[in-house]
């Protein structure tokens, strides 16, 4: 795999389509992400792709082919995606488990949040896997420092 720099662990496919049900534009993610977000039975016949992901979270499509034949929803996941949940912890780094409320329980303790910097160490000592355990199949660092922004904005 090859890195754009040294804190961004998954570049990901930047090609587009969108939604067959919601209709908004979506990113490609790889097969690999595919297979290890979907339900064990279902994983054996899955085709080579293109294949997308919907995080809109009111849109009961998580990921669909690239001719919209194929859509799975959150009943045929392995695991809860927090972005398509209206309630409890809303994770935002699979990799290390990561939440928001994480993140705003350490900046109401100490006027800070670690978490990037942690992330960012993690990443370059080559120690993530976004690309399978995301369900986006990207980093989640811009994810994590826009939260921790948006956090210490609340609190001042």
């Amino acid at each position: 795999m090859s890195l754009k720099n040294e804190t961004d662990c998954c570049s990901g496919v930047q090609s587009n389509s969108s939604c067959p049900l919601c209709n908004e534009r979506k990113q490609s993610v790889t097969v690999r992400t595919l297979k290890h977000w979907l339900q064990a039975s279902l994983v054996p016949f899955v085709g080579e792709g293109p294949y997308y992901f919907c995080g809109t979270k009111d849109c009961p499509i998580v990921y669909f082919s690239g001719d919209h034949s194929i859509q799975y929803t959150k009943k045929q996941l392995r695991d809860r995606i927090t972005s398509k949940e209206v309630s409890g912890p809303h994770t935002l780094c699979y990799c290390f488990g990561v939440s928001e409320e994480m993140i705003s329980e350490e900046i109401q303790m100490s006027d800070q949040s670690t978490f990037s910097s942690w992330i960012e160490k993690e990443v370059k000592n080559g120690v993530c896997a976004c690309e399978v355990r995301s369900p986006t199949g990207r980093c989640c660092l811009s994810e994590i420092k826009k939260t921790e922004m948006k956090i210490q904005k609340i609190k001042t």
